[in-house]
């Protein structure tokens, strides 16, 4: 299946999507599917205008738990977004299972990237 993104508006006087050097970063919304995948959800740099992303940060949630108790990480080897059960974003946690319904878990996310 696939995440759904949606890039938040620029307010006045601020820009979501800033370009820093050679830097840039999307600000926006990841939610996802109804069947997660072991492994986790690929991320295309495309998805978000990057030809590279770097880094992904959860900027909406306190200590980085989403809906249901949800933590979420980017894998930067292989640019996929894992969800975790329990409230760490560590490797050691418990993987979410395979073709668990996650279409109520989202985040709040700036990527970082070229």
């Amino acid at each position: 299946m696939a995440l759904t993104l949606v890039k938040a508006e620029a307010r006045s006087g601020s820009s979501h999507d800033p370009v820093d050097g050679s830097e840039r970063t999307w600000y926006g919304t990841v939610t996802f599917d109804s069947s997660y995948p072991t492994g986790g959800e690929a991320i295309a740099a495309g998805d978000v205008g990057m030809k590279h992303i770097r880094a992904m940060e959860i900027v909406a949630n306190a200590g980085a738990v989403g809906a249901n108790g949800r933590s979420a990480q980017l894998s930067a080897d292989t640019t996929k977004i894992l969800l975790y059960s329990s409230a760490t974003t560590s490797k050691t946690g418990v993987e979410v299972p395979a073709a668990t319904d996650e279409s109520a878990t989202s985040f709040t996310v700036r990527f970082k990237g070229a």
